[in-house]
C-alpha cells in the first residue's frame, strides 16, 4: 500500500510540476508589420518585423538593417548580442530580453528571393516580464514576409 501511495504521488508531483514551470509557450506566423521608416537600433540603420495573432499580441524583433541577408544567423543568451532587439506584448503584459533573467533569441535569415519579393525567417525566443518575473516563450515559427512588407524589409 505505501509503495502504491508513494507512486501515486510521484505522478501527481511530475504532471503538477510540468504544468507550472512559468513559461508560457506560443507559436507565431502572423506578420503584422514590417516597418519602412527609417529609424536606428543603437544609432545603426534598422528594420522591425511585428508578428503575431493581430496587434495587441505580438513579438517585435529588430535587426541592423546590414544583416538582412540570406544566410544570417545570430543567437543571443542574456541580452548579449546588441544587434537584436526583441520585445513582446502578449495578454496584456509586457516582455523583454534580460541581461539578469534566462532569456535568449535566435533568428535565421533562411532565404530572400527579390524575384518572387519573399523572404523566410525562423524566430525563437525567451522573454521575461520585468514586473513579474514570468517568461513567455515563443517556439522556433517560421515567418514568411511578403509582398510590401518584403520591400520593406529589405529597404536599402
Amino acid at each position: 500500500m505505501k509503495m502504491s501511495r508513494f507512486l501515486l504521488i510521484l505522478f501527481f508531483g511530475a504532471i503538477l510540476s510540468g504544468c507550472d514551470n512559468g513559461i508560457e509557450s506560443i507559436i507565431v506566423k502572423k506578420i503584422q508589420l514590417v516597418t519602412d521608416s527609417d529609424f536606428t537600433l543603437n544609432e545603426v540603420p534598422a528594420v522591425s518585423i511585428a508578428v503575431g495573432p493581430n496587434d495587441t499580441n505580438y513579438i517585435y524583433v529588430t535587426l541592423y538593417r546590414s544583416n538582412i541577408n540570406s544566410g544570417y544567423v545570430m543567437s543571443s543568451k542574456l541580452r548579449s548580442d546588441k544587434t537584436v532587439s526583441v520585445n513582446a506584448t502578449w495578454a496584456g503584459k509586457y516582455y523583454v530580453q534580460s541581461s539578469r533573467h534566462d532569456t535568449g533569441v535566435s533568428v535565421e535569415i533562411v532565404s530572400i528571393d527579390t524575384s518572387s519579393k519573399r523572404a523566410v525567417l525562423m524566430i525563437s525566443a525567451t522573454l521575461v516580464n520585468p514586473k513579474t518575473g514570468e517568461f513567455l516563450k515563443f517556439g522556433n515559427s517560421e515567418i514568411i514576409i511578403e509582398g510590401q512588407d518584403f520591400l520593406n524589409l529589405i529597404k536599402a
